[in-house]
């Protein structure tokens, strides 16, 4: 993902009543999950006052997903890049 927008966007089209829409965003979201700076912009989108009531209840959603499935325990090597945990 380029940007919070598209981000957006994408979580936005993950609600679509079309199954197309829906499993295209599903599948862009799914990349976006393993990638690095996924939790920085999740939640650059939680914390910005331009997004719409939705797009932070579902960044919300796989923002905590994201926590549940990646984060590590006391004993597991970090997802987040050392670039990530210096912003």
């Amino acid at each position: 993902m380029n940007n919070t927008a598209q981000l957006h966007d994408i979580l936005c089209q993950s609600l679509s009543h079309e199954e197309q829409a829906r499993k295209h965003a599903e599948g862009q979201i799914h990349s976006f999950m393993g990638s690095p700076g996924a939790v920085i912009g999740l939640f650059q989108l939680l914390s910005s006052e331009s997004t719409s009531a939705v797009g932070r209840q579902v960044a919300s959603v796989f923002f905590r997903k994201l926590v549940l499935t990646k984060w590590p325990t006391s004993d597991e090597q970090t997802i987040i890049t050392a670039q990530e945990q210096e912003q």
